[in-house]
């Protein structure tokens, strides 16, 4: 019998947290499929825990699952474990700079680390007696795997998958999906996000080279009126797209005299040199680009800031990548801070997966620390300015990204102009 139990993550919770985690059981083996987060669970007993790829969505309860769970197995393949490494490591470093206390300590994510078990795409690893699990490439992030539970003795087949892309891209080739789980006796997935709701009657399905057009048309709009872009990013996930696709832009255009392009974050440099050594992971035409010419992570247009003080100062219009999803915390949110007086300035949502109810740990942390400020009370400034820290209570329950999102949403539904 199979049985599937979202732990938390699901579409039809009341409430939309980050992160996704589920428990499958097949063949009296259970499965558990990611630790998003970062959040404290009740994670149910299991056998196995897999991961799907290297984003906070996946695994950003790792190091505290890992405390709870000393011996459990954990499979993921090379590029998860390494841009999780950064993924990781680049979240501690934002809540800690900005005073807070992080969920877990670099002496835990080190441990979560070498605790995985790393898996290739189509290796088959037997789990329980009767039960084997198969890592695919699901694309959207570098190393991003779907698996398939294959019951050994009747060949059923279970496809599990969280995000996938069956659209080729900059960096990553298309999924394989529709070759390897198109026709499996049960798949198991999430559709959509918890923002998704907010813009489905306004933004229309278009295809990738659609998509980058637009992106690519709207930031220049932006550039050439002297205003600066802002587009927060992950830290090791879909940032790896942008920034090969800026960066192609600007090499095309040769817009590097005219227009800055930066990408901010304390972890940037370690992601580049971990990028630059996994192209047998990604597209087949960056290596053969290698091969040919130069390395597609070469970046020539790019400037690479560890912090927000090493941003230029040569009064060009400037597009930054810069880390911090959630505009909660990191050098996006500093940048957002900094933009928004101006309306010259443009912020860009290029993925509404961090657009989530913010964890009750991360809201007292807020509260305790009073290093982000709450919108959802008129007086929120004025208490800020006279010093006294943000309660809990006054704190709004969802990221800084998701109440952006919402008041753009509503303003379009409304066909007016979104309010300052």
């Amino acid at each position: 019998m199979l049985r599937v139990t979202p732990v938390y993550g699901s579409r039809f919770q009341s409430s939309a947290p980050m992160g996704t985690c589920s428990l499958v059981e097949y063949a009296k083996v259970k499965v558990l499929v990611n630790v998003g987060g970062p959040c404290s669970a009740d994670w149910p007993e299991h056998d196995v825990l897999v991961l799907s790829d290297s984003t906070l969505e996946s695994l950003g309860s790792l190091p505290i699952y890992c405390k709870k769970f000393s011996d459990t197995r954990i499979l993921a393949t090379f590029p998860t474990v390494k841009m999780g490494q950064m993924t990781l490591w680049d979240y501690h470093a934002h809540v800690s700079l900005d005073g807070g206390t992080p969920p877990f300590s670099l002496e835990d994510m080190d441990m979560a680390i070498r605790r995985l078990q790393t898996i290739k795409y189509s290796q088959s690893i037997p789990i329980g007696s009767n039960l084997s699990i198969t890592a695919h490439r699901a694309g959207h992030a570098v190393g991003g795997a779907f698996w398939i539970l294959r019951r050994l003795q009747d060949e059923t087949r279970i496809v599990i998958t969280s995000t996938y892309s069956i659209a080729k891209e900059q960096h990553l080739d298309s999924s394989t999906l529709l070759k390897h789980g198109a026709t499996p006796d049960v798949l198991v997935t999430r559709p959509g996000g918890p923002a998704l709701p907010l813009a489905h009657s306004i933004l229309k399905p278009t295809t990738v080279s659609q998509t980058q057009k637009r992106l690519l048309e709207s930031i220049m709009s932006v550039l050439r009126r002297e205003g600066n872009v802002l587009l927060p990013v992950d830290a090791a996930g879909r940032v790896l797209e942008l920034v090969l696709l800026l960066n192609q832009c600007w090499e095309k255009q040769r817009l590097g005299a005219t227009y800055n392009l930066c990408w901010l974050g304390p972890m940037v440099g370690n992601t580049l040199e971990f990028a630059r050594s996994q192209l047998e992971w990604m597209h087949d035409r960056l290596g053969t680009q290698f091969d040919t010419s130069k390395h597609p992570f070469g970046l020539s247009q790019v400037q690479l800031c560890s912090n927000i003080d090493q941003l230029p100062t040569n009064n060009n219009p400037t597009c930054v990548l810069a880390c911090g999803m959630t505009l909660d915390h990191g050098p996006a949110r500093d940048l957002l801070l900094r933009y928004a007086s101006n309306d010259n300035h443009a912020v860009f949502f290029t993925d509404t997966a961090q657009c989530w109810e913010r964890d009750a740990q991360v809201l007292d942390s807020m509260a305790n620390t009073g290093a982000e400020v709450a919108p959802n009370e008129a007086d929120a400034e004025a208490n800020d300015e006279e010093g006294r820290l943000i309660s809990k209570a006054e704190t709004n329950k969802f990221t800084a990204a998701y109440q952006l999102l919402k008041h753009w949403c509503d303003a379009k539904r409304a066909d007016e102009e979104m309010p300052d």
